[in-house]
């Protein structure tokens, strides 16, 4: 089926596929609290049963900044913009009609590169006041957000289309913080997004009015931890099938373990993306830091939980996956870091992404070495295709070996 998208319609960039695979041009999701920073959102169909989409939205900080409701930025772009590749995953929306927009439109990369763009604007947007007054958003932003975009469908959306976007998505996000939730009503076709408070039934907690209420979590029992990285590991980078990537651990001298990490390229050009985890295990041995790399290992630091909850949780992850995607496209432009300079808006970017983060007491040279041995080594594993990645975590270093060298160096 031929896909005319060259101009984005009236009701957004999905009119041409097929009705199951389009955005609801009428539907309202529920943020409903849970605990102190946490919530679970609802999607509230015109007509049909309520579901629930997200389960733990949390703020994932000590100070609780009100991220959890984050979401609300995702939502406004896809009701004026009709695009967001975050609320297709949650609605189950992607578009598998077409194996191309499945993939490099709907798929992960283009989720994190969604992420890393609410990310960088929540990051100016504390410092302005969040926005509350017309003419806040800086137009430096602005071209910074359609710079991320170019090389998605989203390179179709004009500059003032994201700045309303922004604007209200911050007015939606403001209200769900100040109310402790609500609900967000969105008109596709008029490009409209709104506000209404979550009913008040009295004796009922909020969140006995929706199906599948949550129970009641039980605090995580502390493990006697091993939580720190290993001296020394051996990671092997394989595709497994063609443009799919998956990420083994040598736990037993030579036996690999799959340790869950599956990548893509999740674009329309082959640009090794897939082996994107080379820079996580670079964070990782260089400056002993990676909340990838922790989860995927299990070495998240449970026994401080202000540490697990502010360096080691989802929100961290996704602030350094943001800091990838972000970095990897400006490396396009710069040769692929092979002159080991690292340009100032990718200095900017690690201070606005990071900042909040204990990587940042790092000195900014290691910081910038790793990222630039991470690119060393993310080019010959790309040029073979695979391979073994040799970790050392005292002498903070990481080395590439082809696979068919079967040594064990470490």
């Amino acid at each position: 089926m031929a896909k005319n998208i060259d101009q984005a319609s009236s009701i957004g960039l999905d009119a041409a596929f097929p009705r199951h695979e389009q955005f609801p041009r009428h539907v309202a999701f529920a943020f409903v609290p849970v605990g102190d920073k946490r919530c679970h959102i609802y999607v509230e169909p015109l007509h049909g049963p309520l579901r629930r989409v997200h389960t733990g939205a949390a703020d994932l900080d000590c100070e609780g900044d009100g991220y959890r409701w984050s979401h609300a930025f995702n939502l406004a772009y896809m009701a004026i913009l009709g695009w967001s590749p975050v609320a297709r995953a949650l609605l189950g929306l992607k578009r598998r009609s077409d194996r191309t927009f499945e993939k490099a439109e709907d798929g992960a990369r283009a989720q994190m590169m969604e992420e890393a763009m609410s990310a960088l604007i929540f990051h100016d947007a504390e410092a302005n006041g969040f926005y509350e007054r017309t003419g806040d958003i800086p137009q430096s932003l602005v071209d910074e957000v359609c710079w991320i975009a170019h090389h998605y469908e989203a390179r179709q959306i004009k500059a003032e289309g994201w700045r309303t976007a922004i604007q209200q998505g911050y007015k939606i996000w403001r209200s769900l913080r100040a109310r402790n939730g609500g609900i967000v009503e969105l008109n596709l076709n008029d490009r409209h997004i709104q506000y209404r408070p979550l009913p008040s039934v009295p004796h009922c907690h909020v969140s006995d009015l929706y199906c599948d209420a949550p129970a009641r979590a039980d605090s995580c029992a502390i493990r006697p931890p091993q939580e720190q990285f290993p001296p020394r590991a051996t990671f092997m980078l394989v595709e497994t099938k063609q443009d799919v990537a998956e990420l083994f651990v040598d736990l037993s001298h030579g036996g690999y373990v799959n340790i869950g990490s599956k990548a893509e390229e999740w674009s329309h050009g082959n640009d090794g993306f897939r082996w994107h985890d080379v820079f996580h295990l670079a964070n990782a041995a260089v400056l002993g830091w990676s909340p990838v790399i922790r989860s995927l290992l299990g070495l998240e630091r449970r026994s401080n939980p202000i540490v697990w909850g502010r360096e080691d949780d989802l929100r961290a992850q996704i602030a350094e996956e943001a800091f990838g995607v972000l970095a990897f496209g400006r490396a396009k432009e710069f040769g692929w870091f092979e002159a080991r300079v690292v340009p100032p808006v990718v200095r900017l970017y690690m201070d606005q992404l990071l900042g909040r983060y204990e990587v940042m007491d790092v000195p900014h040279e290691l910081r910038e070495r790793a990222l630039l041995d991470g690119f060393d080594v993310w080019r010959s594993v790309r040029k073979a295709g695979g391979g073994l990645i040799d970790l050392d975590f005292v002498g903070r270093s990481i080395a590439y070996r082809p696979i068919a060298d079967t040594r064990h160096s470490m």
